[in-house]
């Protein structure tokens, strides 16, 4: 009973001090991150805004993105220390940016590039709906060992493309839909996304020009029918006309 006793007692002593540890590297803070996800190629140009509180260390850990590389780092509030690092643990990832900065406010943006982001889906809406309507989807983790205290996604719809509608959110909040530099956002604020939560939002798009084509060519053929139908007895003469003069 004894040996059990100092056992645990020596589990406890070593424990403490490396959850002490843990804690006190987890003082940081993600006060905000806005993705804005604009179309290139098949791939998407993500500029992210985040705005942190430094840990005891100096540190920022903030999520990292699949098939993801980052450009460009521009620090707006704050003095870098070194460069991005890539944490691995196990199958979770994410990146880690150190300041002179110990617990205080800084503000830094990135420029990345993910591949694959616009590969066009077909989409699964109605039969209301034209039949080439697309999605997009974008749909991450928040990887990171912090809580975001307020995520939000501006998500573009490709050039000659109109926004038919966003999905994948939570419909009792509010979206926007807006227009900047020529393309059409499709934004949602997600507010707080904890430690292991998603981070998606999905557009559907069409292409405008094709659809009209389409519209036009379907109005096309129901007005034929329509003439067609109202004037029958017209046809039938005209035709009886025809053969008559013939003979």
């Amino acid at each position: 009973m004894k040996k059990l006793l100092t056992v645990l007692l020596a589990l406890t002593l070593i424990i403490l001090p490396a959850e002490q540890v843990f804690a006190a590297d987890k003082d940081g803070k993600l006060i905000s991150i806005e993705d804005v996800i604009t179309k290139n190629g098949e791939n998407a140009n993500i500029k992210e805004s985040i705005t942190a509180i430094t840990d005891s260390n100096g540190k920022v850990d903030f999520p990292s993105y699949k098939d993801s590389k980052i450009n460009k780092i521009t620090i707006e509030n704050g003095t870098q220390n070194g460069d991005v690092e890539l944490i691995k643990n196990g199958d979770i990832e994410y990146n880690s940016l150190n300041f002179t900065e110990k617990n205080k406010e800084v503000k830094f943006s990135i420029e990345i590039i993910q591949e694959k982001t616009y590969v066009e889906k077909a989409a699964k809406i109605g039969s209301t709906f034209p039949q080439n309507v697309k999605l997009i989807e974008f749909k991450e983790k928040n990887n990171s060992p912090l809580n975001i205290e307020n995520y939000t996604i501006n998500l573009a719809a490709p050039n000659g493309y109109e926004l038919l509608h966003i999905v994948d959110f939570n419909p009792e909040k509010q979206y926007e839909v807006f227009q900047k530099d020529g393309q059409t956002f499709g934004k949602f604020e997600f507010k707080k996304v904890k430690c292991g939560s998603d981070m998606k939002l999905s557009i559907n798009v069409y292409n405008k020009n094709k659809t009209f084509n389409y519209i036009v060519w379907a109005l096309a053929i129901v007005i034929s029918i329509l003439f067609m139908i109202k004037n029958r007895d017209l046809l039938e003469k005209a035709k009886e006309e025809k053969l008559k003069t013939k003979n």
